[in-house]
Parts: C-alpha cells; structure tokens; sequence
C-alpha cells in the first residue's frame, strides 16, 4: 500500500472523528474518503491474498479447510462483502441525511471557518497525489480517485465560502444565501449516493463471480468519477466517457475538435452572462422594490414596476415587496389552523399571550388581529430594522395600558368596538412619531376569554351570574305585574260600587215614584187598588211555582186532594 493511500486513510479517520463530535457538513468529504480508501483497500487485499508468500494463506492451508485457491477465494469473498456492507450504509446515511435528520441547525463561525479549511487541505492534498502519481511511469486507478477528490474538494470549497460569508449578510440575504449552500450540499449527497451504489454494484458482482470462481474481483474506478477525472481535464474526461459509453472513437471528429476547442471559452462567457444577468430586475405591476448594496439599502426612494439594474450579485441584492397588500399581525395568541371555532373551554391556538390585568390579581387571554399597509415603502425599510416587531410590540404595550388596571368582568363587558379604535388611534399615532409610512386599517378583537385550565370555573360563574340577573328580571316583572293588576281590581271594584250605588238609588226613585203614583191611585178607588196590589202579590209569589187549578163541581165532598208541594 502506497503512502498517499495510508494518508487517505488517516484523512477518513480524522472526517469521521469530525463528523462524529458534530461537524455534519464534513460527511460529503467524510462518506469520499471512506469509499476511496475501501475501494483501494479492498484492491490492494486482493492482491496481497494472491501473493505466493502469504502466510495467513499458507496457515489456511495448513489448518486443512482449504486448498490455496479456496483460501484465496474465501479471503476476496470476506473483502467484498466488507464493501458491500460498507456501501448499504452509506447509501442509508445518506437518505438520511438527504431528508434533513441528525444535521445541525446552527453552525457557529469557528466551525464554518474550520469547514473552509478542511476543504482546501484536501485540495491541497488532492493535487499532491495527483502530481506524485503522475511522475510514476505506471498509470495508477487511484489516480482518477484522488483527481476526483481535489474536483469534490473545490466544489464544497465553493459553498462553504458562501457559507463564512452569509455570517456577514443580514437576516434575509443570509437565509437565501443558506438555500443555496443547502441545494449544493444537496447535490453532493445525491452524486455521493450514485458513487456508493455503483461500488456496491461492483461488490454484487464480484460476490457472483467469486462464488463461481471466474474472472477477476477487483473494483473498477466508478463511471461517475471517471466521467470527469479520468483524464487531466474535464474536456477530455467528458469525450473520453462518452468514447466508453457509445464505442465510438469520437475525439478524431471535427464537430467534437471545434466543440472542444471552444469549451473553455464559450464556458466562461455563458458564467459572465448568467452573472451579468443578476444585475436585471424586473418588478411586477403592484409591487415594489429595495436595492441592497452589501446589505444596506442604497438610493433614496423604492421603485415601482418596470425594468431596473443593479450591480451584479453578490455586491448588490433587491427585495420585492407588495406594499398595498394589507398584512395582518396575530396579536396575544398563534392561531391555529385546524381550528376554525373559537371556544373558552378548547384550545384554538397554538400558544397563547396572557395579560395580567385587574391590579396584577388576575389574567386573561386576549385573541386580536391587526391588520396594516404599507404607504411609503422607503420609511418602512428604513425606518427600523425589524417594523413587523416594532408594531406588535406597540400593539402589545398600548394593549396593556388599556387593561392592566381593569378588572376582568369589566373588560369582557366592554364595547369592543370603542377598545379598538381607542387602540388603533393610539398605535397609529405611535407609528407616525417614528415615520415609519404605515396606516393601520383596522383592529379586530376576535376573543377575549380566561385561561383555558379555568376556562371552565369562569363558564359556571358567568352562568350564575346570568341566572341571577334572570331570576331577579322575573321576579321584578311578577312584582311589577301583582302592582298594576291590584290596581286595576280595585279600579274595576270601585267602579262596580258607583254603579251598584247608582242602580240602587234609581231603583229606590222609581219604587218611590211608583209608590207615590199608587197612592194617587188608592186614593180615588180604594178597592180596586188593593184587588191590584193582591194580584200583583200573588204574581210575584207564584211567578216561579206551578198553580193548579180544580173546579169544585167535579169533586165529591168526601174526596180528599193531595198534592205534592216540595218542588
């Protein structure tokens, strides 16, 4: 085994050392080394088993279990199924990894830098061994891994340069900046796995053809590093990949020499262009846009629709922005997608905002929307670096100051109306002392209600409450209905009164009149005023009785009438 190999070796060990104590974005690097050093390892094994002076060869032989081609078979066997192995796991890490499991969220900037470094080490030590086996007069495999490994090398050493760099970016440019170190890691976990499954496939084979005992076992350099490191450029790694794939000698064509010799050139121009074009903008209609120069908002104003240029990235950057689009801030509590229904007793939000309120005794939830445009988009950005913070933390200050000193029952019962538009003056005249171009559209309270561990006890007192509140409304209508009802007895009894009185005295007038016309009457013929008054009589005594009638001569003198009178 050459010295470059053992090197490789003890860099795979260092990556994995690394990798292992935290440093997750050296398993690109990591997951190379270790399939470089097995596939040169699991070579050099099958040609020191072939070796005539073997003697754990010969102590195989000697125990009796195999003649000297089993022992050898059996030994390149043990090997390829160690690479095989070796690869099955790598191809998992690597979906695992491809999914965004067991990676850091935060890298620190010592960390980021150390990234950096390692990269150019191993292009360092990339082009060192390339350079010591080219100066062997005998071509060497390994030869293609270790150029395979500086391309690698500098490749990652580009995007951990945008790495270190996006510390220096603010907030927004650094995120986007990450995206992009995230796509190229991304892509280097994806040709990683392409590498790891091509072995693995050589592995398989050299299983099969071990188990019949044909052919040779050793690993091939895989397609996908011989595709662009298997010649001194990638220009002729390329033609020379695509002689092996199609059979074709294509390097004596005339179309492929003019391709060739305008590949460098029409490269570098198409990576001019496409770095020029970055210096393009295009707003669309009912947007805005902010030009950032190393981070820092340049010019004096926003500019709205239109073509715009700027100086090509990364030393200028732009920000699109929708400012007549109303924004809503969630004010005292997260909302909750999946639920649409607001209710005391169940959770509707994901987190909730308290507010201590009637002089610090008590608390309550408070679930309000304010909703805001954006009028000068310039003051906006400028204004302050965070102005979404800046106006929820107003909204939360102002907030507090209407409730902290009013007790519970009292700001549940408030018209929620006056509260937001009290509040809505006084944040817009907050907003204006800071000239931050914003008017606030409206301020909407959704819900006002106690923590939801007692949501239940303030329920039952509310119901009391209400339930007193109905009990002494019926008890003032009963009352109020019994006043007005005596009142109207007594009315209806002192009308029955006046006109008993008055029917009594008219009846006594006119018995009196009567009287006093029968008197006239007795006076002028006594007899036949009392033959009158008895018939009158009798009248009225036998108005209501049957009278019977008997004529005397149809009776004899001792015949008895009896007749019964109880009816």
């Amino acid at each position: 085994m050459m010295l470059l190999d053992i090197i490789a070796g003890i860099l795979t060990a260092v990556a994995g050392l690394g990798v292992f104590v935290g440093l997750d974005k050296l398993v690109g690097s990591f997951v190379f080394l270790a399939l470089l050093f097995a596939s040169l390892l699991f070579n050099h094994a099958c040609a020191w088993a072939n070796l005539e002076d073997n003697r754990f060869v010969a102590a195989l032989v000697c125990r009796g279990k195999f003649d000297r081609n089993g022992a050898v078979r059996s030994l390149r066997i043990v090997f390829a199924l160690i690479i095989f192995a070796i690869c099955l796991y790598f191809l998992v890490k690597i979906y695992w990894l491809s999914l965004g499991l067991n990676l850091t969220v935060y890298d620190s900037f010592n960390q980021r830098i150390f990234y950096l470094v390692s990269q150019i080490a191993l292009i360092f030590f990339g082009v060192f061994a390339v350079r010591t086996l080219q100066s062997h007069k005998q071509p060497d495999i390994s030869l293609q891994w270790y150029r395979a490994l500086a391309y690698l090398s500098s490749y990652q050493l580009l995007f951990f340069v945008f790495f270190v760099f996006s510390t220096y970016l603010p907030e927004a440019e650094s995120e986007r900046l990450m995206k992009i170190v995230d796509y190229g890691l991304f892509s280097v976990f994806i040709y990683l796995a392409l590498i790891s499954a091509e072995i693995l496939t050589a592995a398989g084979r050299a299983l099969v053809m071990l188990a019949r005992n044909s052919g040779d076992c050793n690993l091939p350099v895989p397609f996908f590093i011989t595709f662009f490191a298997a010649e001194d450029s990638i220009k002729r790694s390329l033609v020379r990949s695509i002689e092996t794939i199609s059979g074709v000698d294509v390097s004596r064509s005339e179309i492929v020499s003019f391709f060739t010799s305008i590949f460098e050139p029409v490269t570098i121009i198409a990576l001019m262009v496409l770095w020029l074009i970055t210096s393009v903008v295009i707003v669309p209609p009912g947007q805005e846009v902010i030009f950032k120069r190393f981070g820092q908002v340049c010019g004096a104003r926003s500019f709205g629709p239109g073509l715009h240029f700027k100086l090509p990235w990364p030393f200028s950057s732009f920000e699109l922005y929708d400012p007549q689009k109303v924004k809503t801030l969630n004010i005292g509590f997260e909302p909750d997608p999946k639920q649409r229904h607001i209710l005391w007793t169940k959770s509707h939000s994901v987190n909730y905002f308290y507010l201590i309120v009637g002089d610090g005794v008590e608390i309550i939830a408070i679930d309000c929307q304010l909703m805001y445009r954006v009028d000068n988009l310039f003051k906006y950005i400028t204004a302050l670096q965070n102005p979404e913070e800046y106006i929820t933390a107003s909204a939360y200050k102002f907030l507090t100051i209407e409730t902290v000193s009013t007790k519970f029952d009292e700001i549940i019962s408030r018209d929620r109306q006056i509260l937001a538009e009290q509040l809505k003056s006084k944040i817009q005249a907050d907003l204006n002392a800071r000239d931050m171009g914003v008017s606030i559209v409206e301020v909407v309270f959704l819900a006002m209600h106690p923590p939801l561990e007692v949501a239940e006890a303030y329920e039952d007192v509310i119901s009391a409450q209400i339930d007193k509140l109905t009990y002494v409304l019926k008890a003032n209508t009963e009352n109020t209905h019994k006043l007005y009802m005596s009142k109207a007895n007594a009315k209806s009894s002192e009308l029955d009164a006046k006109s008993y009185a008055a029917n009594t005295v008219s009846r006594a007038v006119g018995e009196a009149a009567s009287f006093a016309s029968r008197t006239l009457g007795y006076q002028i013929d006594p007899d036949l005023t009392k033959f009158r008054l008895r018939f009158d009589l009798l009248q009225k005594i036998l108005a209501a009785r049957p009278v019977y009638v008997i004529d005397k001569s149809i009776m004899r003198e001792k015949d008895n009438l009896f007749l019964n009178m109880q009816n």
